[in-house]
């Protein structure tokens, strides 16, 4: 009975065929607090189910209907219970895998779509292979030339040019292999999150609703059709990189096994460069090859040498280029500040760097920029020499005497000749007379120099170290040539000349660079943003003592390339540098620490440099400008994080644990932190003032109250020139800390003061002749109003108070004295008089007293008796 009623009264419990929990609950509150009868009829119980029990004989009075729920209902629950509980079970099953298949077709959407921008890039990974065809049929080439052309005269240039072939080689197809081996590795990695995606189970599983099912079908099937083609394109595409990786890393196999033959054979050449290398062999090449074939071949390896380093440091080449342009602007704008100025000094179109800026820009800028450039071939060398050289032959036209002129044009030519000569790498007895030819020449230059008296004539008395030097290596030449020292004899040739035009080079670059900071210098007062932002004052007049010192080492280290013992000095001391070494468990090495040194004073000369356009704003008065942050403190800033970043890459590039750093900082950090918190508190009040501005150099200030003019503001400190002639240096913290006045912010300077006019005056004409006097001064300003009323009564007068204000601070003075002598006069004119204080003294005269009263002057006469 009571399971008909629960089916005719199933819908209190199901809600599109789910359990509805709140009814479920409501009965279950029946079973723990019972009704009455005739309520729980009336509650549970339709009217056609109370006539059906009428029917069988029963009455609504007697049925115990509590007993009954509490019999069959509970066993309702319990199978209620499970049959939830199950279809929890399942419906949270089902969700869970719809859940995971969202996911794993999103992950798969994703990984096709990096997939597919990977695939994007292919092309530029075929044309990386086909540069490394170039490369080998350039390798194939060279072992065939050196095959072809060997003569008992081995070449030590056809050696090092091989040799800088073959190193670049190894430099373009190390970073080919590279970037191919990090393009395969993302593509195998793309493969693999697809191929881990689609291996699991919960992408396959379909719902038990066919609808569902099919709805699901079509999405994968869609999403099959757009992955497809971007998998197999990656399968492909995977496969050719492997390939192409196979040939990169046997390529580069062969070229460093050849490099390394080359050196050997360098090495062995050189073991017995004292040797006699020419031999009485007509059937040798020397004596009976082609001449022209040998320089023809010769141009091939110098010209494949020249472009492969273009293209390994092209962008050091556009810098180079770039910065060669801006000094070139620079001297520009610098000239014409000049001519437009009329107060700037004149200066000889003849006798100083901006009469040719173009020819001084060529000179300048490619002799000092050729030392970035890491072990550069010898035709890269020689052009950025000629490119100098020509330039600075042109420059000397009308400006030097005849007889060094011409020597210049000479040394130039022969320097020039020399260099071509020099890349002939194919030995040749043709080669023998033109070696003698030559040298004889240099060392007749540096002879008949002193011997008639030239070197009187120089200027730059130095360049005669150079001459003397170049006859020394000439007479060299020729004694080894004579001794059929081919190799050396040809080093020492040029050498000699080289080191003559370098020489003189570097000198002239130093001298036209002081000339132009000298006249920098003298005309520039402001900074500009013509001439870049310069602070002339801190760059000085002349170039530092270092510059001197660094090219004098690097004309050492130019000269000492053209022997092969520099490169076993440099090959020596490299592995002396990178030879690890252990103390206790660290492992370091010379190189490590040496680079962590170079990074460091590169990051503080490069901050240095900043501190050079660092310059101080003019002064404004304009709160709009003011609020702007200057060029000085983002550079400020720039020096900072200069500093900051060199010490982070210092640490990384010498391979110095920074765990171990960290831990040695963590635990100095509290001792490091007491002994430098004057200092970090000076850096960050550096930057509060630098970037709100509270007062900027140039400002009239007065600190402790002592006036003075702000001249720099600092990182850490602030320097004020007092105005009692003093230079201060104050701590930035102070500046902050301390009460500051800052006239040049203000409104002006108060001048407040009072005078007196008599009792009975005239106020109102007092006021004003005042007002008038006022208004004529000019230096006092019309705003804020200026403003002369009544004071007081004093004793012997009435006072006046004056208040206005002065426009220029310096202005105070004499504006305070000048207005006093004005209304001093004024007054008398007006007939108004300013009283002096008085005082009205009135005596009145006593009776006379009849008490006697001794007379001081009896009682000495008394006391003296």
């Amino acid at each position: 009975m009571f399971k008909s009623l629960i089916s005719k009264r199933g819908n209190l419990f199901s809600l599109n065929g789910n359990i509805f929990f709140p009814f479920a609950a409501v009965l279950m509150l029946a079973l723990i607090f019972p009704v009455s009868n005739s309520s729980a009829s009336s509650l549970l119980l339709p009217e056609d189910t109370l006539s059906r029990l009428d029917t069988v004989g029963l009455k609504e009075d007697s049925l115990d209907l509590g007993q009954l729920y509490r019999s069959d209902f509970r066993k309702f629950l319990r199978v209620f219970s499970d049959q939830s509980t199950q279809a929890g079970k399942e419906d949270f099953k089902k969700r869970k895998i719809y859940l995971k298949q969202t996911h794993l077709v999103e992950q798969l959407k994703n990984h096709a779509l990096a997939s597919e921008s990977d695939l994007k890039e292919y092309p530029k990974i075929l044309d990386l292979g086909m540069e490394l065809e170039k490369s080998r049929v350039l390798l194939d080439q060279l072992l065939d030339s050196a095959s072809q052309f060997q003569t008992h005269v081995p070449s030590e240039r056809n050696l090092m040019v091989t040799s800088s072939v073959l190193g670049e080689l190894e430099k373009k197809i190390s970073k080919a292999k590279q970037k191919v081996d990090t393009y395969a590795d993302r593509l195998r990695f793309s493969q693999y999150m697809l191929d881990s995606i689609n291996s699991h189970e919960e992408l396959y599983q379909f719902p038990s609703d066919s609808m569902e099912a099919k709805a699901y079908f079509n999405r994968l099937l869609e999403i099959a059709n757009e992955i497809g083609p971007i998998a197999e394109r990656l399968t492909v595409n995977l496969k050719a990189v492997d390939s192409m990786q196979v040939s990169i890393n046997a390529l580069l196999f062969e070229v460093r096994e050849n490099l390394t033959l080359q050196r050997n054979y360098s090495a062995n050449l050189n073991s017995g460069i004292l040797k006699r290398e020419i031999k009485e062999e007509s059937t040798d090449l020397f004596w009976n090859g082609s001449f022209k074939q040998g320089y023809a071949l010769s141009f091939y390896k110098e010209k494949a040498a020249f472009f492969m380093y273009l293209q390994l440091y092209r962008w050091r080449i556009i810098l180079a280029v770039i910065l060669t342009f801006i000094f070139a602007l620079f001297l520009r704008n610098l000239k014409k500040k000049i001519n437009n100025d009329a107060d700037s000094p004149s200066l000889s179109e003849k006798e100083n760097v901006l009469s040719h800026i173009t020819l001084s820009s060529l000179v300048i800028a490619p002799s000092i920029l050729q030392f970035i450039f890491p072990m550069p071939p010898f035709s890269f060398y020689l052009m950025i020499w000629i490119v100098s050289a020509v330039s600075l032959s042109l420059y000397f036209i009308g400006y030097l005497n005849k007889v060094w002129l011409y020597f210049w044009i000479v040394m130039t030519l022969v320097m020039i000749l020399t260099g071509l000569f020099s890349m002939n790498l194919i030995p040749h007895h043709k080669e023998v007379p033109l070696i003698i030819i030559l040298a004889s020449l240099g060392v007749l230059i540096a002879i008949a120099i002193p011997a008639f008296g030239f070197h009187k004539l120089l200027k730059e008395k130095r360049i005669v170290y150079f001459i003397a030097l170049m006859g020394i290596f000439e007479a060299i030449s020729i004694i080894l040539i004579l001794g059929g020292r081919y190799n050396l004899s040809k080093s020492f040739l040029f050498a000699g000349y080289m080191g003559v035009v370098v020489g003189i080079l570097l000198l002239w670059s130093v001298r036209l660079l002081n000339q132009a900071l000298t006249i920098s210098s003298k005309i520039y007062h402001h900074y500009s943003k013509n001439l870049f932002f310069i602070n002339f004052e801190r760059v000085g007049s002349q170039a530092p003592a270092i510059v001197y010192k660094l090219l004098v080492v690097g004309w050492a280290v130019l000269l000492g390339k053209n022997f092969y013992f520099f490169s076993e000095i440099y090959s020596a001391i490299n592995d002396f540098l990178v030879e690890t070494r252990t103390v206790g468990s660290y492992t370091f090495s010379i190189k490590g620490i040496f680079i962590f040194v170079v990074i460091l004073l590169a990051a503080a000369l490069i901050s240095k440099t900043l501190s050079l356009f660092t310059t101080e704003p003019e002064v404004t008065h304009n709160p709009e400008e003011r609020k702007k942050v200057s060029l000085s403190s983002w550079l400020s800033l720039a020096q900072v994080f200069v500093i900051c970043l060199g010490l982070f890459l210092a640490f990384a590039a010498s391979g110095i644990p920074l765990d171990k750093i960290t831990i040695i900082l963590g635990a100095l950090s509290v001792g490091i932190g007491l002994g430098l918190q004057s200092l970090v508190a000076n850096l960050v009040s550096g930057f509060i003032i630098a970037f709100e501005n509270p007062v900027q150099a140039g400002d009239l200030i007065e600190i402790d109250g002592k006036p003075g003019t702000m001249k720099s503001i600092g990182i850490r400190s602030s320097i004020v020139s007092m105005f009692e002639g003093s230079t201060v240096v104050i701590p930035n913290s102070d500046l902050i800390s301390k009460q500051l006045i800052n006239w040049t912010t203000g409104k002006g300077r108060k001048l407040d003061f009072t005078v007196g006019v008599a009792y009975g005056s005239d106020i109102d004409l007092v006021l004003e002749v005042v007002f008038d006097l006022i208004r004529e001064d000019s230096r006092i300003k019309s705003y804020p109003n200026p403003r002369v009323a009544p004071k007081e009564f004093s004793s012997s007068s009435i006072d006046i108070q004056i208040i206005c204000w002065i426009g220029n601070y310096f202005d105070y003075v004499p504006t305070k004295g000048d207005l006093i002598n004005k209304i001093h006069k004024a007054f008398r004119l007006k007939g108004i008089h300013i009283p002096f204080p008085q005082q009205d003294v009135y005596i009145k005269a006593k009776e006379k007293s009849t008490k006697y009263i001794p007379d001081p002057t009896d009682k000495k006469k008394s006391e003296g008796i």
